[in-house]
This record gives structure tokens, sequence and C-alpha cells, in this order.
């Protein structure tokens, strides 16, 4: 089996589906060894992406949807196997089999991911991101975003997008909150 003759590319979805497809990964690691031992094998390249959430859940579906993308526009040439709800370890161990080659692709929240990248963890500061939509994209879609993704080759780990998993919230059950941080008293 050869490998596609062009670049798999998704058509035909919204902004937040191509950043979904992009990858929905923030890490996808390991693809040059699978490349290069690709050509000795027969049958498909079999790419394993694990990742953290429930199949009920919009991720879920999008790595589905991945998984049909992929498999489709590639004529076959990769076959995605999804292991959703931390099948294969928890976060952590997902990223490190990400880094060891042991897994292909993983989404992660930056929390997780600022553990072997510390320049990361600014994505999940509270209220730091404007709560405009438009404008928090423009943000992650130019160098800031482009530094943050690139950053994580350091660990040998290759980010594929960014994902917005929406706004913190804070409630309470007695009383609004009007400052930050919340006191005590």
């Amino acid at each position: 089996m050869s490998p596609p003759s062009q670049p798999w590319v998704p058509h035909g979805w919204g902004r937040l589906a191509v950043l979904v497809l992009a990858l929905m990964a923030l890490v996808a690691g390991a693809l040059r060894q699978v490349e290069r031992v690709a050509p000795a094998r027969h049958g498909p390249v079999v790419l394993r992406f694990a990742h953290n959430q429930p199949t009920p859940r919009i991720l879920h579906q999008a790595a589905v949807r991945f998984k049909q993308l992929v498999e489709a526009r590639t004529q076959g040439y990769y076959e995605v196997q999804i292991f959703p709800a931390q099948q294969l370890g928890s976060n952590r161990d997902e990223v490190e089999q990400t880094i060891l080659g042991t897994i292909e692709l993983t989404q992660q929240p930056a929390a997780i991911l600022s553990l072997f990248v510390p320049k990361v963890m600014i994505l999940d500061f509270p209220f730091l991101w404007p709560p405009q939509e438009e404008v928090l994209w423009q943000v992650l879609d130019g160098p800031l975003g482009q530094e943050l993704l690139q950053a994580l080759d350091a660990k040998g780990l290759k980010g594929g997008a960014i994902w917005s998993s929406g706004f913190k919230h804070i409630t309470t059950r007695t009383k609004p909150i009007r400052t930050w941080p919340i006191s005590r008293g």
C-alpha cells in the first residue's frame, strides 16, 4: 500500500471542527517512527489515538470523525484506533506514551501538558483570556498559539491544534462572587 498522493486536509467544516480535526490533539508524536516502519509493513499503518473523555462527549465524537476522514482521505493507508476514557492510562501516562512512541496521538488539557512544557500553563490561567471568543481565537491562531504549539517540540511532541473547552466558571450556593480571590469571611 502506498502513501496518499495528496496531503490530508479537512474540507467543508467550520472553524471549531477544523481545530478538532486538525488533530484535536494538542499533541501528536512519534509519527516519524511510524513512517520509517511503514514501508516494510503489509496493510494499513495503525495510529493509536488515546484521550481522556468518555464516548458520549464531543471530543470523542470528533475523534471518531477524525478517524473516518483520515481513513477515507488516505485510502486506508492509515487506520486510526481510538482509545477513549483513559483506556491506556492516565492523562500523564498518555503523554508519556506519546513521547515514547507507544501511541501516536493524544488530546490533553493544558494542565497536563504543562507538566512537560511549563509554558503551556498560560492556557489555563483563569481570567487572563478575553471573554469574546473571536478575540481569543485571534490570539491563539496567531504567533502566541504557534509559539505554544512549537514549545512541545522540545519534548518530542508535535502540537496539532488548540482546542477550547470553554471559559472558567466559578459558582457558589450561598452568595455571589464579586472579587477574586474569594474571601472566606
